[in-house]
């Protein structure tokens, strides 16, 4: 059966931001460790272990299992995570 969808409260709301908090720490260092050690093969893999490694208990594997989720769907895509953006035109 489904979960009723019920009023906002303060603390569900307090709960939120802290998991979003966390999220953003780990999207941090993820880019982090893979600015340092590159965005290809290694330095994806590497950036998902050291922000899984970063958080500690379910948050930290929640963290892992994603980045690895993304770092296999990529590779197997043939698409890379990091795009270029803008353009190349100069005025």
């Amino acid at each position: 059966m489904a979960t009723p969808v019920g009023v906002p409260t303060t603390k569900g709301m307090g709960g939120a931001l802290k998991d979003a908090a966390w999220g953003g720490l780990a999207g941090a260092v993820f880019g982090i460790t893979t600015g340092i050690l590159g965005s290809g093969l290694l330095g994806l893999l590497a950036g998902a272990i050291v922000a899984g490694s970063a958080l500690k208990g379910p948050r930290g594997t929640a963290v892992a299992t994603m980045c690895g989720f993304l770092f296999v769907a990529a590779l197997f895509s043939g698409s890379s995570t990091t795009q270029a953006s803008g353009s190349a035109e100069v005025m």
